[in-house]
């Protein structure tokens, strides 16, 4: 998932770029419908187990998928591809509040804490040169809708499998972008050229199937909360490619606000104290096991999810392979000793 960080943060610019020769919902239709093709033609066989379910919970997720991607590539066109990563990661921050909606579990303050410096980090963002503009907005309203995305994810996606929902999910945001391309813009790319077939082909196969096919592996295996906290990083490698490559130059407040809001995504996802009470509690664990305080096994019996370093199990195997094997010898010289003993009485009784 970390992979796909990079490849999502650099797909930023590379959008940008697109949007220059193609409409937003040309793009989206071709880059979903293309991504849905090669996974329906690759994976053929398992066409046939699409059920009733998979319909529903996947077309939700689609049309979920499709209202954020709108307007994030709205957002895009009007804003710099530094901005729209960035402010598109506030939905880590977002995940949370949703879920104490939906499970009545509130948040911590931890989450709370890390809301506010979010705030605070898009308003410096937002003093940037060209202020708080119509795509900053539209990134933020395509946050919301990652952020309940995932969510809806976490509930839905469990028992799926990620062939079958990928391709019902990435069938829906293409026919929805089909119907938008048809109602509101019905325009085709004039000149397709080099530039324009690698930029189409690396957000298809890189940003789309790769992508979200790791994505929906890691929702089938970890908690919304956790997911979020790895896709944030393409926030970070948004504006290191948007500053490397498309020449984004952004002002010292803007750099802070990044800096804000990153920390505010990482603050909101990381537990410190519980993650702090684990390196404790290993640590004492080890010490009680390398002074003999405490068997190994009683260790490993009592505290199954804590792991001890690979060392210190080695060094307990070989003490009890040794100790084994002194004891077996010391047994060996034992009967050796009494074979011997039997045969000279013999000796003795013949003669």
């Amino acid at each position: 998932m970390f992979v796909i960080s990079i490849l999502w943060g650099a797909s930023f610019f590379i959008q940008k770029n697109t949007l220059d020769s193609v409409s937003v919902m040309f793009l989206l239709f071709f880059r979903f419908g293309v991504g849905a093709l090669i996974l329906a033609i690759c994976f053929f066989p398992k066409l046939k187990k699409i059920n009733k379910n998979y319909l529903i919970h996947g077309t939700v997720s689609g049309a979920l998928l499709f209202s954020a991607y709108v307007a994030q590539t709205f957002g895009l066109a009007y804003t710099t591809p530094g901005k729209n990563a960035f402010l598109t990661a506030v939905y880590c921050v977002m995940v949370p509040f949703i879920m104490w909606i939906v499970t009545k579990k509130h948040p911590t303050l931890r989450v709370f804490l890390a809301a506010t410096v979010c705030v605070v980090g898009i308003g410096l963002i937002s003093i940037d040169g060209s202020g708080f503009n119509l795509g900053d907005g539209l990134t933020l309203i395509c946050a919301l809708f990652y952020a309940l995305q995932m969510v809806y994810n976490f509930f839905f996606i469990k028992d799926k499998d990620l062939i079958l929902f990928s391709i019902i999910q990435f069938a829906t945001v293409a026919l929805l972008s089909l119907l938008g391309w048809a109602i509101f813009d019905r325009t085709l790319p004039t000149v397709w050229n080099g530039d324009l077939i690698w930029c189409l082909a690396y957000v298809v196969i890189g940003s789309t199937v790769l992508g979200f096919l790791a994505q929906n592996f890691g929702q089938k295996h970890v908690s919304p909360e956790s997911c979020a906290l790895i896709l944030s990083l393409e926030s970070v490698f948004g504006i290191f490619f948007s500053v490397l490559v498309y020449g984004e130059k952004p002002s010292v407040p803007a750099y802070i606000g990044f800096v804000l809001v990153f920390i505010g995504v990482i603050v909101s996802e990381l537990d410190f104290k519980a993650l702090y009470q684990k390196i404790k509690s290993k640590k004492k664990l080890n010490e009680k096991v390398l002074d003999n305080s405490v068997p190994l096994e009683q260790v490993e019996e009592e505290n199954p999810e804590i792991t001890l370093p690979e060392g210190t199990v080695e060094r307990e195997i070989n003490s009890h392979g040794i100790e084994e094997e002194n004891q077996n010898t010391s047994q060996g010289e034992v009967e050796l000793d009494a074979e011997k003993d039997k045969v000279e009485t013999l000796k003795t009784e013949g003669e």
